[in-house]
């Protein structure tokens, strides 16, 4: 319909609604023996680090001289709201306490005035539970707080003399924008490039006057630099932070093996022991591979596991073909499954959306505000690698059994997680640069009445925009072609205690 130009079939189309069904011709079947998955590469999709001290911390460089750092300040878009929807991956309340100033390379830079007990890891008040919390409905700061963060800012670097930054008045009154304006030149500098900023906050509270510190928001809270980046690889720095919250991505597809070659060394050493089972099965016993076949009657590869419960290969891959993958919604379930209740019911362990691809219902994405099932305990034992434990051995010195060791407070703490096509990144980078999602056809049409100069420029754009390809026509472009990421994407999102781990 849509190579042939069928435009009153597509109207059609709208009046009902209809299910996509794939064919099998462009289906690979899952049930054969020489389909197989592949787990991989792994990406590190989203990271966010928040500083452990007073400052941008979390901002500045790693190193002593970085000539390739720089900062592009941006203080006219102070009111920007925190782009994470999920606001447990900060380890305090961001509400009416975020403001937005700029950019670090490819990642944007924030400032959270936080409680001052935050910076005191072992303060009695220093939960997320026990911080004030603000009565603000958005997590940006209010006009009076942002206004002062802004003569703040002047004030430290004016002090500094940057440049041509100058602060004639220190605490306008009455405190609004346009008495700012007056006082400082900050405001409306687009690509300022600022090193580093020293804060001098102390004195800066101190002198204020009573009026800026009615509400005791400037004297209860210090700021702290945040910065959070989505969609890319990125190396792993995590120097000056006090959490690091990050995003592992596992890729996901099915090779279709033309090939095999046997695979002879199964053990790192020696004295490994193989199992036929992995360890969550308690029935699970020691094989002898003399003995164990490679292929069961149905072709399959026979299947050991090593120790930690990992699947060991007995062949690999020579000649093969790449396939992608889609979600299956009616069987999702199974990824936050627990255990059975005692009338025999399943429940899961954590609620998930679903997101179904197009029309076909049954294909789609998901997300949940937890990890999947098979995940905990595998981090349980990577958190008590990472930390001391409490108790760690008797009176006498002796070490006791690690089983019953204590390591109190996690260091890693899960998140969320979510599961979609990797080529959602080829389409865009985030859900409102979808170019099918921007109202570009409705806004053309609607600009024909428009009357101001800046509305009839803004549908000049928009028409423009259409005239040249239209956006379904644009995302045809980008998903169309040979080589397209088609891999499934397996994302777990974790914020790790840096305090807390081992020194």
């Amino acid at each position: 319909m849509y190579h042939n130009q069928d435009l009153l079939g597509a109207m059609k189309l709208l009046s009902v609604c209809h299910r996509l069904i794939i064919d099998d011709d462009h289906i690979v079947p899952m049930d054969e023996p020489n389909v197989v998955p592949c787990v991989g590469p792994h990406y590190i999709d989203h990271t966010l680090y928040v500083g452990s001290r007073q400052g941008l911390d979390a901002g500045l460089p790693k190193i002593l001289a970085d000539h390739n750092w720089q900062v592009i300040l941006d203080l006219a878009n102070v009111h920007r709201l925190w782009p994470d929807s999920n606001v447990a991956g900060l380890p305090f309340n961001p509400m009416g306490h975020m403001v937005y100033i700029g950019t670090r390379l490819q990642e944007q830079l924030w400032v959270a005035l936080v409680p001052r007990t935050f910076f005191e890891p072992n303060h009695l008040d220093n939960a997320r539970a026990t911080h004030p919390t603000l009565n603000e409905p958005t997590t940006a700061l209010s006009q009076l707080h942002s206004l002062m963060f802004i003569m703040f800012i002047a004030y430290a670097l004016g002090r500094m003399h940057l440049q041509d930054i100058h602060c004639s008045v220190q605490y306008p009154v009455p405190l609004t924008r346009a008495t700012v304006k007056r006082s400082t030149d900050i405001l409306g500098r687009d690509g300022e490039n600022h090193h580093h900023i020293i804060l001098q906050l102390e004195d800066w509270v101190d002198q204020a006057p009573l009026q800026w510190k009615e509400d005791n928001f400037l004297v209860n809270n210090a700021p702290v630099g945040v910065t959070i980046r989505y969609g890319q690889n990125k190396p792993l720095v995590i120097n000056g932070a006090l959490d690091f919250t990050f995003s592992l991505a596992t890729h996901m597809s099915y090779l279709d093996v033309r090939e095999w070659c046997n695979v002879h060394n199964y053990r790192q050493h020696e004295d490994d022991i193989l199992y036929d089972k992995s360890n969550n099965n308690p029935m699970r016993t020691e094989v002898d591979l003399e003995d164990l076949p490679l292929l069961d009657e149905e072709g399959f590869e026979v299947n050991i596991y090593n120790e930690q419960g990992f699947r060991v290969p007995r062949r690999a891959p020579v000649q093969f073909s790449t396939c992608g993958a889609l979600l299956n919604l009616h069987s999702v379930h199974e990824l936050f499954h627990s255990e059975d209740d005692a009338h025999g019911n399943a429940h899961n362990k954590a609620p998930f959306d679903i997101y179904p691809l197009a029309c076909t219902k049954m294909l789609g994405s998901i997300q949940s505000r937890s990890i999947m099932s098979h995940f905990p305990p595998h981090l349980t034992r990577i958190d008590n690698s990472v930390h001391p434990p409490l108790i760690d051995g008797d009176e006498d010195g002796e070490d006791i059994d690690v089983d019953v060791r204590v390591h109190g407070a996690l260091v890693l703490h899960r998140i969320n997680s979510q599961v979609y096509n990797e080529l959602s990144h080829r389409i865009r980078n985030e859900a409102k640069f979808h170019p099918i999602q921007l109202g570009m056809i409705s806004a053309a049409l609607s600009g024909t009445v428009a009357k101001g100069i800046a509305s009839r420029h803004c549908w000049t754009q928009c028409l423009n925009q259409c005239n040249n390809n239209l956006p379904h026509k644009r995302f045809n472009a980008k998903v169309s072609g040979n080589n397209q990421p088609q891999a499934l994407q397996f994302e777990n999102t974790y914020t790790l205690d840096v305090y807390r781990m081992k020194d």
